[in-house]
């Protein structure tokens, strides 16, 4: 009986969790080790390449999806998914109806949106480009102008290629115009 009470009379011992048991080095080096994983992942293209292969499983996902929901039309399959915050199902449908409507400036410029909510700077500047180059073809260029700074946000080098396309076409613009003052070319007469 003696020994009884002295069970109950002792501390109970309590277990320690996965967190009081590991040695906070390794609890503070985890995330520092994680992003430098992350980032060797992306500088030697593995990122970029398990990317894109998601993304072709996904395009071939969409369709089916489509179907199951009852729409055919891959915009607004987009647009769907983007709101229930299926990314990965947004972009893809986003790039498959602009494969079938490549002047489609919405679509682009969703696209773009959408790249760069989930961090894709480098694509959605390619994206915001692809707007940019679009509409200055169809002489909207306060258009590509807005889009300058996301596109230089993403990837400068393209920032330099948009800039040279605004100024060509506000060289061809101004080129266009009438000077004023300048004697008008006499017409011609038929003799």
């Amino acid at each position: 009986m003696e020994n009884q009470t002295t069970e109950t009379l002792a501390p109970a011992v309590q277990k320690k969790s996965f967190l009081q048991r590991t040695p906070k080095w390794a609890l503070l080096s985890a995330p520092v080790l994680a992003i430098a994983l992350l980032g060797y992942g992306y500088s030697t293209g593995h990122l970029q390449q398990v990317a894109r292969q998601a993304s072709v499983a996904i395009a071939t996902f969409v369709p089916a999806v489509a179907k199951a929901a009852g729409v055919e039309d891959q915009l607004s399959v987009a647009r769907a998914a983007f709101a229930k915050g299926d990314m990965n199902v947004a972009i893809a449908a986003y790039r498959t109806h602009i494969a079938a409507n490549p002047t489609d400036l919405s679509a682009h410029g969703e696209l773009g949106n959408v790249l760069y909510t989930v961090g894709a700077l480098p694509e959605a500047a390619q994206a915001y480009f692809d707007v940019a180059s679009l509409a200055l073809e169809q002489n909207h260029p306060e258009v590509a102008e807005a889009l300058l700074p996301a596109v230089s946000e993403g990837n400068p080098m393209l920032a330099d290629q948009l800039s040279e396309k605004l100024f060509n076409a506000q060289m061809r613009t101004d080129l266009a115009r009438p000077v004023e003052g300048a004697p008008q070319q006499p017409s011609q007469q038929q003799g």
